[in-house]
């Protein structure tokens, strides 16, 4: 997962690094990865979307959210309204 921070930005809160330990997978799909990352200084969340390409490119989307990596779990597996 490590190989991962590479392509991840900085928090968009306080502009400091995530680090492995706040970045855990919540979802893959072939090339298509989505993580959830705590910042360690502020303690912001983001999710982050990372597409790897066929040629060796990643596209990152990073989106700021208040769900901790707990509370997306629950509403995952939670039954559509």
């Amino acid at each position: 997962m490590i190989e991962y921070l590479k392509f991840m930005g900085p928090c968009p809160i306080c502009n400091s690094r995530f680090n492995e330990a706040s970045l855990e997978t919540v979802n893959q799909a072939g090339n298509i990865s989505l993580f959830h990352a705590d910042c360690v200084s502020c303690g912001s969340s983001v999710f982050m979307t990372l597409v790897k390409g066929e040629a060796g490119i990643v596209t990152n989307v990073g989106i700021l959210t208040d769900l901790t990596k707990k509370d997306f779990q629950a509403f995952n597996n939670s039954r559509v309204i």
